[in-house]
């Protein structure tokens, strides 16, 4: 028995040991992965700034240059411009493309009366 008591002393201290440096190696590791999060989300955030910066610079460009271009009108053959647009010049064989409908419009007044009809038949008695 001496022997096989030893051995679960042994055993028990072993597994003591070594549970306490798993304890220890977390409590170490646990701070080191809390650096290494917080140092990523500084460098994401520095990235985005970096990122939102570019951005606003590359959409004031966009305005800036969009605003400068005058608009041109896809069938130009019968158009001419003048400084308050593109105008059709129409003619009688006009290739003008239609405009879009307008919205409806006011109802109208009532027409004149009908002319007076002839005198029905006599009914009967």
């Amino acid at each position: 028995r001496s022997i096989s008591n030893r051995m679960s002393k042994t055993a028990a201290v072993v597994a003591s040991g070594l549970s306490m440096v798993a304890v220890l190696g977390c409590l170490l590791f646990i701070p080191l992965l809390v650096s290494k999060i917080t140092s990523i989300q500084s460098e994401m955030e520095l990235e985005m700034d970096s990122y939102k910066v570019m951005e606003q610079e590359i959409w004031q460009n966009i305005v800036v240059k969009g605003a400068a271009k005058p608009r041109v009108a896809r069938q130009t053959e019968h158009r001419e411009y003048h400084p308050i647009g593109f105008h059709c010049h129409c003619e009688a064989q006009s290739n003008c493309p239609s405009g879009p409908p307008g919205p409806p419009g006011e109802p109208g007044r009532d027409g004149e009366n009908g002319a007076g009809g002839s005198n029905g038949e006599r009914g009967l008695p």
